[in-house]
């Protein structure tokens, strides 16, 4: 049965969408045109931080010296321990490959396209047709909180794999062979070397409650129950084996610091987020108009078939996991009083929302856009009555781009609903899936400047008072303080 849910072609032509779609998104998101806002906190770290660390630390390595020691910066401090610098991430590679700033757009459309490619993979273990999981590909790769997260490895290299590790457990627990399992290792694996450990660490959390109800769906066999559990500890076996090139010695250098909770917490995306849980609602359906991405918003055309997903026959134990825990975490990333303080964690939690609803978006549109035999009865007619209520009340409260696309939604949906066509159903979905696609483009822009658009010849001006400082100090070792801002002098110019 794998081979009829895998068909070389169809998945091949679902990966040259994503080909296609994942630099478009960046290069609209991240360098829109017209007037761009210089350097500030919304993107210091990509300044003073990713292109720096990154080249630096990939310039050694193609030097032939692993830099286990950066004696640029506070008088020496370690390189290789430092687990946010990602040098064993596989996606890193293609700073070995090409100048910096490039490498950082490249980086950025390989996350993209594996993001969607492997999200696709996972909705087929799921039984979904390949324009549902396109479109709920889509969803994933493209959403505000993406866009936020794109600019930095770290994230990115962590997202990109997130769909390969689902796969995997589902696919262990489905056809019970440790293939699968060996595979979801490598995901988590490569997942932990990306460098964001809170990201890595709340999406390996959302993988295992995911896996556990796995073991214990109704279609799975209770007789092979402790043969698939014991099974998936090659998971964990694989994933630290993996890993420990970087987990070892930060393991040694972490406990020695003032603040070791940084080192886990230290990357956040470049995003807005809701402030309050009254502004939640709103940010869902329409973002609001900032000069960087919602990290709320995954585009107001998926949220029609969320509810439709729990009338699925097969996937309703999915549906119902994807829908509490992603209800959780969108209330969690929501900022309140007791809550402001954990700004780094209310940031990662948008991740497993945003890909639980991209599951939900998948099985609604499957159960809603239904044709031949996944069409009639009683769950087919109600998901499709509750996918009009939702769409009517989006376009009936939301505002003038939600209503345009419900509207748009609406009109095309209709005649898929009646005729029930497989070929119309699956044209539909893929066009659905472009008008998503366009609608979070539009929503996503950033429009702070960024290290592609002006580096090297930035880092230039800091030449000459680095001379300055190297002459003063006389051939002794100086440490130079400057301020985040200060457009004269970053933070990390002596690794340059």
């Amino acid at each position: 049965m794998a081979h009829r849910r895998y068909a070389a072609l169809p998945l091949f032509l679902t990966g040259v969408c994503f080909v296609v779609l994942a630099p478009v998104f960046w290069m609209m998101t991240e360098l829109p045109p017209g007037q761009h806002i210089p350097r500030a906190s919304e993107n210091a770290d990509l300044y003073q931080q990713v292109y720096p660390d990154y080249h630096y630390g990939f310039g050694r390595l193609r030097a032939g010296a692993l830099p286990l020691w950066n004696e640029k910066q506070r008088c020496g401090t370690p390189f290789l321990a430092d687990p946010r610098h990602g040098l064993f991430q596989p996606l890193n590679a293609v700073f070995l490959l090409l100048p910096t700033e490039r490498a950082m757009a490249v980086h950025a459309f390989l996350g993209l396209f594996l993001m969607g490619a492997l999200y696709v993979l996972f909705a087929r273990s799921l039984d979904a047709r390949y324009s549902s999981a396109l479109l709920g590909g889509v969803v994933f790769a493209f959403s505000g909180a993406s866009a936020g997260a794109m600019s930095h490895p770290s994230l990115a290299g962590t997202l990109a794999w997130t769909p390969l590790l689902f796969w995997g457990l589902r696919e262990h627990v489905r056809e019970r062979r440790a293939g699968p399992a060996v595979v979801a290792g490598l995901a988590a694996g490569f997942m932990l070397l990306a460098g964001a450990l809170l990201l890595a660490g709340v999406l390996l959390l959302l993988a295992t409650g995911y896996f556990m109800l796995s073991l214990l769906r109704p279609s799975e066999a209770w007789s092979g129950l402790w043969r698939r559990f014991r099974g998936a500890l090659i998971v964990p076996a694989v994933a630290s084996g993996v890993s420990a090139v970087q987990w070892l010695p930060s393991l040694a250098w972490c406990p020695a610091l003032d603040n070791p909770w940084s080192v886990l917490t230290g990357v956040s995306p470049v995003a807005v987020m809701p402030t309050r849980l009254a502004d939640l609602p709103a940010m869902l359906v329409a973002p609001p108009a900032m000069p960087v991405p919602a990290l709320a918003h995954f585009g107001v055309l998926g949220l029609a078939f969320v509810p439709a997903a729990c009338l699925v026959r097969r996937g309703w134990l999915d549906a119902i996991y994807f829908l509490v825990t992603g209800a959780a975490c969108l209330l969690l990333t929501a900022g309140s009083d007791f809550w402001a303080g954990a700004a780094p964690l209310r940031a990662a939690l948008a991740y497993p929302a945003g890909f639980s609803l991209a599951v939900l978006v998948t099985l609604g549109s499957g159960r809603v856009l239904g044709a031949g035999k996944e069409a009639g009865g009683f769950r087919h007619w109600t998901g499709v009555l509750l996918f009009l209520l939702t769409a009517t009340a989006l376009l009936l409260f939301g505002n003038n781009t939600a209503r345009g696309i419900m509207l748009i939604l609406l009109a095309f949906s209709l005649p898929v609903v009646l005729l029930r066509s497989r070929w119309l159903s699956s044209l539909m979905a893929f066009a659905f899936a472009l008008l998503a696609f366009f609608e979070l483009n539009n929503a996503a822009t950033n429009h702070y400047e960024h290290p592609f658009e002006d580096a090297p010849a930035c880092y230039t001006r800091h030449a000459e008072i680095l001379a300055v400082a190297d002459e003063q100090a006389l051939g002794g070792r100086v440490a130079i303080s400057t301020h985040p801002r200060n457009p004269s002098l970053i933070a990390q110019a002596g690794m340059l």
